[in-house]
């Protein structure tokens, strides 16, 4: 019964962010999302409908005031979505160009009790620890893979299911 209200709901909030709602249909959803309990995958949208109903009570414009055709209401949507895909691209491809530049702004070694700064010089060696980190990971995911066939042929020996669970369950806690 659950499901069907759940799945209705969803089915209102994709014709809700189409922009083809009645203004009652929004309502529903407003009083909905005021719930304090909701399922998990629709968390996500519970501030932003709780935001809408509390605009809405606030004084929005009920439709009487300013007709706001579907297809004008698309549009508006397609807009902020739009916008706000901008802001996001803009502001990645911002960090992208400010941490190109400054890599190693903040780094430094001690070397004989003296500081260096200067990215120039200490770039060598941190390109080199991280090499040694990789290469460190890699040996470490070639054992874990190594142990975990080791595991899987010693459970493969017990041909009851039960015990092979049971077995599987005490080496997955050492």
């Amino acid at each position: 019964m659950k499901e069907d209200m759940y799945q209705e709901i969803e089915e209102r909030m994709n014709r809700f962010f189409e922009g083809q709602t009645s203004r009652e249909e929004e309502d529903e959803l407003y009083r909905f999302f005021a719930q304090e309990e909701l399922p998990a995958h629709l968390q996500p949208y519970k501030d932003l409908f709780r935001y809408f109903g509390q605009e809405m009570a606030a004084g929005w414009p009920t439709g009487k005031e300013i007709p706001l055709r579907r297809k004008n209401r698309r549009t508006l949507w397609t807009g902020i979505a739009a916008a706000l895909l901008a802001a996001a691209l803009s502001s990645l491809f911002f960090m992208e160009k400010t941490n190109a530049v400054n890599d190693y702004e903040g780094s430094y070694l001690i070397r004989n009790g003296v500081r260096i700064t200067d990215p120039d010089l200490i770039r060598p060696e941190l390109e080199a620890t991280l090499n040694q980190v990789r290469q460190i990971q890699q040996e470490t995911d070639l054992l874990e893979r190594q142990l975990q066939c080791r595991y899987e042929e010693i459970i493969s020996r017990f041909p009851d299911p039960y015990v092979q669970k049971a077995v599987r369950k005490m080496l997955e806690t050492q």
